[in-house]
């Protein structure tokens, strides 16, 4: 099992935000070949120490990195990583650069577990 995990920042308008994410972007990511299983986030983003500055995290599984390695690199995953940089929340830098995984400028850690910010 691996798994991409895509933190979305807080937007300056939440409700807009929620409206497009469900309206567009929940369609466009189902349609990746080989998804498993599609879970976003309910209610606020917490750590340990308090409230986060994510407003949403999306957890997509497939069987396997290759998989997930080939759906992200399909058109379908290609349509729905521009479509989720096309929500336009606030930019911040990666925390470190992928080694083999499909490149997008959000991408984190490539292991087992993909993390993604959508700048």
């Amino acid at each position: 099992m691996a798994q991409t995990i895509v933190l979305y920042k807080t937007p300056n308008d939440t409700a807009a935000f929620n409206k497009e994410y469900a309206a567009t972007h929940i369609s466009l990511a189902k349609k990746v070949p080989g998804l498993r299983k599609y879970e976003i986030s309910r209610g606020p983003v917490m750590t340990p120490f308090g409230p986060s500055s994510y407003h949403l995290v999306a957890t997509l599984h497939f069987d396997s990195m290759q998989a997930m390695q080939s759906a992200l690199a399909s058109p379908e995953g290609q349509a729905a990583g521009a479509h989720a940089m096309s929500l336009r929340l606030p930019r911040h830098p990666p925390l470190r650069q992928p080694r083999s995984l499909t490149r997008f400028p959000c991408c984190l850690f490539p292991i087992a577990c993909s993390v993604f910010r959508v700048p």
